[in-house]
């Protein structure tokens, strides 16, 4: 969903056409286009949007093809959803849920959405050290928000 969503919203950024108003407007839940109207930012939490955890992926048919090196600074793996469409993701330290899941897609898509100037920021739940520890691994963002709203870097 958040893939659908960005892709919409980086086209409709690319394109102020109706038709891409439309498209973002299409049950993706992404926000209304309205013409003459740039977006401006996007905030997105993290677990389950953004981050996406491996004892979630049996439920929603998804499979870890290639499991990550958890030795490198920077793991990666290879996940399949449903239909066999593999994904590479960059692999979060572990956390209450274990480890977390970032599409590579997604880091490209909130790429793109910078470049055209849209402000991403993640808002989180998760504690100050747990989101710190993540930051370097998630999509660039201009804000992030953690503790519920508490704590803003």
């Amino acid at each position: 969903l958040i893939i659908s969503t960005l892709h919409a919203t980086v086209s409709a950024s690319h394109d102020s056409s109706t038709a891409a108003g439309d498209a973002m407007a299409s049950g993706t839940g992404a926000a209304k286009h309205i013409p003459g109207r740039a977006v401006r930012a996007i905030f997105s939490d993290l677990d389950g949007t953004l981050v996406h955890f491996s004892q979630w992926f049996e439920r929603h048919g998804v499979r870890i093809v290639t499991p990550a090196d958890e030795t490198l600074a920077a793991p990666k793996a290879v996940v399949a959803d449903p239909a066999g469409e593999e994904r590479i993701c960059r692999v979060l330290p572990k956390s209450t849920m274990g480890l977390g899941y970032v599409s590579e897609r997604t880091v490209e898509l909130v790429d793109a959405l910078r470049e055209d100037g849209v402000r991403f920021v993640v808002i989180t739940a998760a504690r100050k050290s747990t989101l710190l520890e993540r930051l370097e691994l998630l999509p660039t963002c201009d804000v992030a928000v953690g503790e519920c709203g508490t704590r803003i870097y």
